[in-house]
């Protein structure tokens, strides 16, 4: 019977040991409802800018030898003044197919998602504030929705990869002995004598947690975010998107001028016309500002006391 109190008694104390850890955060959770007004979330810094083409030029000093000279030879003939000879040699001569066609209905968007909470540390001697500035940012899920009168998509981002993190939340060491003190005989040991068992046990308790991931159609974007202990969800997003307007072909008539003024009327002469076939967006009153829909769901963690 005195063996089987002391087994009862160390298995208490194990238990008492692994009870008495400060792992534990917080002592329970409750839901208490929708609040709005918490969190604020701007985006600034979206703006329209038309996809980088690369330019085909070449400028003399790219020719070979024999059509430097061929090209200086040309260039005296039609600028006999010195200075415009001289300003002629700088510059740039484009290839026949660098200036084809223009599309301008692809559009590369940069937008800013700032996310931050609404500090109000003039109600925490109240009772019922709903703030505390242990409070944090749980969860964030918000997206971006196009009208579909813009004929406008979005085509591809900057953000396919689903990013994860990890947190060390606590280094766990356990430690128990336990002697027992036998009346008979007992292997390993005389009768009378004494019999001692420790046990050691070390863990580390770590945190996966999803750090960002995010969805792409042709009308919204998507994003989601997930803190855990110590990290907050205050902060900047930055989203590098791609759109494209449904197009339709138009024809542009470029002048070519020689460089000469005609005699009585002073204009430029024109040397040749060149057509530019232009891809333009499919859209009537087309406004300078296009509007999209913001909207942003959230989790949020108050701390009531301690």
């Amino acid at each position: 019977m005195k063996k089987l109190l002391l087994l009862l008694s160390g298995f208490l104390l194990l238990i008492i040991i692994a009870g008495c850890t400060s792992v534990k955060r917080y002592k329970s959770a409750t839901w208490v409802g929708e609040d709005n007004s918490l969190v604020d979330m701007d985006l600034f810094g979206a703006r329209l800018s038309p996809q980088g083409s690369e330019v085909m030029e070449k400028s003399l000093w790219d020719l070979s030898a024999g059509a430097q000279t061929q090209l200086i030879q040309i260039l005296d003939e039609r600028y006999p003044d010195n200075v415009q000879f001289m300003s002629s040699l700088s510059n740039p001569y484009m290839s026949e197919n660098s200036i084809g066609s223009l599309d301008l209905t692809k559009k590369d968007l940069k937008m800013v998602f700032t996310i931050q909470k609404r500090r109000d540390y003039t109600t925490l001697a109240q009772s019922s504030s709903r703030f505390s500035p242990a409070d944090r940012i749980e969860y964030v899920d918000f997206s971006l929705l196009l009208p579909s009168e813009y004929n406008l998509s979005f085509t591809r981002w900057n953000r396919y990869s689903t990013e994860y993190g990890e947190i060390e939340v606590a280094d766990v060491s356990f430690s128990a002995s336990l002697d027992l003190n036998a009346d008979g005989q007992i292997r390993g040991a005389d009768a009378g004598g004494k019999t001692g068992i420790s046990r050691n046990e070390k863990q580390e308790v770590r945190s996966r947690y999803l750090k960002f991931n995010g969805s792409i159609n042709q009308k919204s974007i998507s994003m989601v975010e997930e803190g855990n202990r110590e990290i907050d969800l205050t902060g900047n997003i930055v989203a590098d998107v791609s759109l494209e307007f449904e197009g339709f072909p138009e024809r542009l008539v470029i002048p070519v001028f020689t460089g000469k003024s005609g005699e009585e009327t002073g204009i430029p002469e024109v040397a040749m016309l060149r057509f530019v076939d232009v891809l333009v967006p499919r859209m009537k009153e087309a406004p300078d500002t296009l509007f999209a829909m913001l909207k942003l769901e959230y989790v949020y963690r108050h701390v009531q006391s301690g």
